[in-house]
């Protein structure tokens, strides 16, 4: 594995490792993980975002918000959409 620019997405890739996830595919910085259990769990770590445009690339999707840092605002309007 390449290193990552970032010290924190190492560490959120070590805890991800431990936790039972592994490297499926790489193009540049990004990467695809999976692990066995056949859910589908979403990781992003990011420096600075617009919350409009995460709100309209998740709002396809369902599911439930298990832990951010965002704003108690747009934390609710996440929940709201993946419902």
């Amino acid at each position: 594995m390449t290193n990552w620019p970032s010290t924190q997405a190492q560490r959120v890739l070590a805890a991800l490792t431990r936790l039972g996830w592994s490297l499926k595919r790489q193009s540049g910085s990004h990467r695809v993980l999976s692990r066995d259990g056949g859910s589908c769990d979403i990781f992003l770590v990011v420096k600075e975002s617009d919350a409009d445009a995460l709100l309209a690339a998740l709002r396809t999707f369902k599911g439930d918000v298990i832990q951010t840092t965002l704003g108690t605002e747009v934390e609710e309007a996440l929940r709201e959409s993946l419902r």
